[in-house]
């Protein structure tokens, strides 16, 4: 069984399950039996949530399960949803990500883990943009410098910095640990990654 850790907000100072920003704390593990490779699933299901443990059974017999502090807060237990998950096992950093739509379709949560903006799940209407904070004391910044999230519905845009969250219009959307690489890629072996959220209230 492979696992993965998903996080969503910065400050991971606790490692996986420990990550918090003011008093908000979210993060996702998720694990599937056999896991090879990547996993791409994106089917009709149920998500069965207890505390802070999930497990989605999609209607063709197939099970993820994992963990994710405050997501009862999120998505609530029980009923149909359709489920779109995603993970990367195989990956130097695993990525994943995890969405789920009502029956008609309509966006209930959404969240991710991925090296590349072009990788960013589709959250059709909504839509995401990340764009790499400036740096201009590159001694403070290290090897790598934050990124911003924005995310546009309609004529609403949201404007979230690196390791925060806000709530506007019914959505709280959040913005992890979201990094570009200031250094030449041959000097680091940090990876430029986006971590995101979005729940609809």
């Amino acid at each position: 069984m492979r696992r993965l850790f998903l996080a969503l907000l910065a400050g991971c100072s606790g490692g996986p399950g420990e990550c918090t920003v003011g008093s908000e704390t979210f993060s996702l593990s998720l694990s599937q039996p056999n896991a090879t490779g990547s996993i791409h699933i994106d089917a009709a299901g149920h998500a069965t949530i207890s505390g802070d443990n999930l497990t989605v059974r999609f209607d063709d017999g197939r099970m993820v399960t994992g963990s994710a502090p405050g997501i009862a807060a999120r998505v609530p237990s029980g009923g149909a949803w359709n489920i779109n998950v995603f993970f990367e096992a195989a990956s130097f950093t695993p990525q994943a990500s995890l969405i789920f739509r009502t029956p008609g379709g309509e966006l209930k949560f959404a969240a991710w883990q991925v090296l590349v903006t072009s990788s960013v799940p589709d959250i059709a209407p909504l839509s995401t943009r990340y764009t790499d904070d400036a740096c201009e004391d590159t001694t403070a910044c290290g090897e790598s410098g934050t990124r911003t999230l924005a995310v546009t519905e309609g004529s609403t845009s949201i404007s979230v910095p690196a390791g925060t969250s806000q709530l506007v219009s019914g959505l709280r959307v959040g913005n992890g640990n979201s990094k570009h690489i200031t250094l030449p890629s041959s000097c680091t072996d940090i990876a430029p990654m986006v971590q995101g959220y979005v729940a609809r209230d």
